[in-house]
């Protein structure tokens, strides 16, 4: 799938990093991120809680306070992500 493709290239795994780093220390991050669907790069502030591998692509799975809900992200499409936003106020299960 070109949508859930395993991420790739040092830029990939600087963000994989930092969003690790983010789920660990429940801290806030700044992500650009491609939509599939509507084809088009948009910055989010997000607070991570989990990275899954499912059918055969990995994925982030944050709330987005912007929005007030959790979203799930393909991590092949984040194109950056920059850490230290802050402190996660609270734990979001999905």
């Amino acid at each position: 799938k070109e949508h859930a493709a395993r991420p790739r290239g040092a830029a990939a795994a600087r963000s994989l990093d930092t969003l690790m780093s983010a789920i660990l220390g429940r801290r806030r991050v700044r992500m650009r991120y491609h939509s599939f669907s509507s084809r088009a790069t948009k910055e989010y502030v997000v607070e991570p809680y989990r990275l899954a591998y499912a059918q055969g692509g990995l994925y982030l799975q944050a709330f987005v306070p912007a929005y007030g809900e959790t979203r799930t992200f393909a991590a092949q499409r984040i194109e950056q992500a920059q850490g230290r936003l802050g402190q996660v106020q609270a734990v979001y299960l999905a």
